[in-house]
């Protein structure tokens, strides 16, 4: 009796711990991927993602009935399929290929890496391919969400494609432990072979050209369980680089590099213009793992690219986790937060983009004869003799002068002003004297690339150069800073700074750019605004307009129109420019970019905020 009660109360117990105690979280399906890959990508709803895109501002661009109008209602499905369309079977192999990828409706983790049996030396793997260092073979391995049914239909549409190209590829079953794999063969033009495994367990479809791996994932789940379904809820993107892997490929694309050998270009006796008199080019001996090391690269962790589809903007974020390192490339980091007020004496009103950041632009140079070094010490003393038969010692005489602020700016003609705050304005400008002001026919011979119109345009000496294009850059400093950028933009600088009383602040006092100052995170080391509604309504003016007819009519009229992708040509025919939507009705779909900048500890990350109209 007594020991039958004690069984009792022990079911009780049992029963109510796993009544009352939460359950083990899933794992997440990230867990199964290869160990630290070159890249990862990460869709978190392929269906949710695509949903999402319908409400963004492009999405209801498309879906507008008056752009409809304009486009002739082409067929994007078919246009897509169109374009790889050579025959009757390509194009029905885009049909099923896009099919397969409508039955993704969840969680995607796609894995690329080197393949793991690749020698440095260049050996050929059995796949046919070579990996020397630049030009590697690589490996891939999926994780995927997939429903029983949805796997049934997939297997269906892929024994499709398999019966439609037989001759190439090849479809079997395997067994591994009681589970079903899918092998299949495919063979290359020249009867190379390449392999995938296949196979979903559970609601997990797996996939890889690595056997081993689809085995080591079937066994993970059997073992640990079905990993946890994702968010559908938040649909977005991520892309990561292993930094590791980064520092590995850089290191053996400095190995390859070559430098011009000694008769490269030049012709010997009995040869002709052209010909080498030596080796066409010399591969130098360069310690790779000291030139990454020198560049700062050596410690660096990751980067990370995000794009999230949040309900009022899209978020991208580009985050580099550079670890210890501060040397190198990173010395053109100031972390300090930018001002909020920087303005400029004359700022377009019709100005489509304004940016502040920060940028140590004299350390960066001063990083430069140790990156040099580390290649080899007659780099470094090239890089001085340059410096001493020019003439120009860029330290002293322009980067010395230069403090981190930056500025810049584009107006809807897509002219370009840039700016940098001086620690010495007059010492600048007396280097610019030097450097790019009138000097004796001699000099100018010399150094005929520096050639610059000099002239004074209110008292202040303007330096410029006239393109081909019929426009002209510039280079001046006014006030406490360096402009260098469209020489008219510099004009209207100088021309603001001298005025009897200041312009208006017609640019700074949009509410657009107000907006993007008040949203701006604290501790920022830049912003920047990018008016999309500006820039659209500047590519659909008039003049473009007229220059997109042209150019389609062109197009259309040629020989060959016709040889082009049928779908492809009828939807080019489809469109009709009287039907075309005003330019501020097309703009209208399109909000503001806000970007911003921060680092943080190890952490350098930007941001950009795509908003919704």
């Amino acid at each position: 009796m007594i020991r039958q009660c004690a069984m009792r109360l022990k079911s009780l117990l049992f029963l109510a711990a796993m009544l009352g105690a939460p359950a083990l979280p899933a794992y997440d399906k990230a867990a199964l991927m290869p160990d630290d890959p070159f890249v990862l990508v990460r869709i978190s709803s392929v269906s949710g993602l695509s949903n999402s895109v319908q409400s963004l501002p492009i999405g209801r661009l498309w879906n507008d009935e008056g752009f409809q109008n304009f486009l002739g209602h082409p067929d994007l499905r078919a246009l897509f399929q169109s374009i790889a369309e050579t025959n009757e079977a390509s194009r029905e192999n885009a049909h099923i290929e896009g099919e397969l990828w409508r039955l993704l409706k969840g969680e995607v983790i796609v894995a690329v890496d080197r393949a793991p049996d690749d020698p440095a030396s260049g050996t050929a793997r059995k796949g046919g391919g070579t990996n020397d260092g630049l030009n590697v073979e690589m490996t891939y391995a999926l994780v995927a969400q997939c429903s029983t049914e949805d796997y049934g239909k997939m297997m269906a549409l892929e024994q499709r494609l398999a019966d439609m190209n037989k001759e190439r590829v090849r479809r079997t079953h395997v067994d591994f432990q009681g589970q079903d794999v899918i092998l299949e063969v495919r063979l290359d033009q020249e009867g190379n072979e390449t392999k995938s495994w296949q196979a979903c367990v559970g609601e997990i479809l797996l996939e890889s050209d690595r056997r081993e791996w689809v085995e080591g994932a079937i066994a993970r789940i059997r073992r640990d369980g079905q990993p946890a379904p994702g968010r559908p809820e938040e649909p977005g993107i991520e892309v990561s680089f292993s930094g590791a892997k980064i520092k590995e490929r850089l290191e053996e694309a400095i190995s390859k590099f070559k430098m011009p050998g000694p008769g490269a270009g030049r012709p010997g006796a009995g040869e002709q213009e052209g010909d080498a008199a030596g080796p066409a080019d010399v591969k130098p001996e360069i310690d790779a793992a000291a030139v990454v090391k020198a560049l700062g690269l050596d410690t660096l962790k990751s980067i990370r690219m995000t794009v999230k589809l949040e309900p009022a903007q899209v978020r991208v974020t580009v985050a580099a986790d550079r670890g210890p390192a501060r040397n190198g490339i990173w010395k053109l980091i100031d972390a300090r937060p930018a001002p909020g007020d920087v303005k400029l004496p004359f700022v377009p009103a019709d100005a489509v983009s304004f940016g502040v950041e920060r940028a140590n632009y004299p350390a960066m140079w001063n990083e430069i004869p140790a990156v040099l070094r580390s290649i080899g010490p007659q780099w470094e003393m090239q890089f001085g003799m340059i410096q001493s038969l020019t003439g120009i010692d860029v330290a002293a005489d322009v980067m010395a002068h230069l403090d981190t602020l930056f500025v810049s700016l584009y107006d809807s003609s897509d002219r370009m002003l840039a700016a940098v705050q001086l620690k010495n304005a007059s010492a600048m400008s007396a280097s610019l004297k030097r450097l790019l002001g009138a000097r004796d026919p001699a000099a100018q011979a010399q150094r005929p690339e520096l050639g610059a119109k000099e002239e004074e345009f209110r008292g202040t000496p303007l330096y410029v150069w006239q393109n081909k294009t019929g426009t002209s850059m510039g280079v001046a400093v006014a006030g406490s800073m360096l402009y260098a950028g469209d020489s008219e933009l510099i004009r209207g600088v100088i021309r603001a700074q001298t005025a009897e009383k200041p312009a208006e602040d017609a640019f700074f006092n949009k509410p657009v750019y107000r907006k993007m100052l008040k949203d701006k995170p604290d501790g920022a080391m830049g912003y920047k605004l990018i008016d999309l509604q500006a820039i659209v309504r500047s590519m659909l003016s008039a003049e473009n307009v007229e220059k997109m007819k042209d150019a389609l009519a062109a197009r259309l009229s040629e020989p060959d129109a016709d040889k082009a992708p049928s779908v492809l040509t009828k939807a080019l025919r489809g469109i009709d420019f009287s039907k075309m939507p005003p330019a501020d009705r097309i703009a209208a779909f399109f909000g503001p970019v806000f970007g911003y900048s921060a680092s943080v500890g190890d952490r350098l990350e930007y941001q950009w905020l795509i908003q919704s109209p």
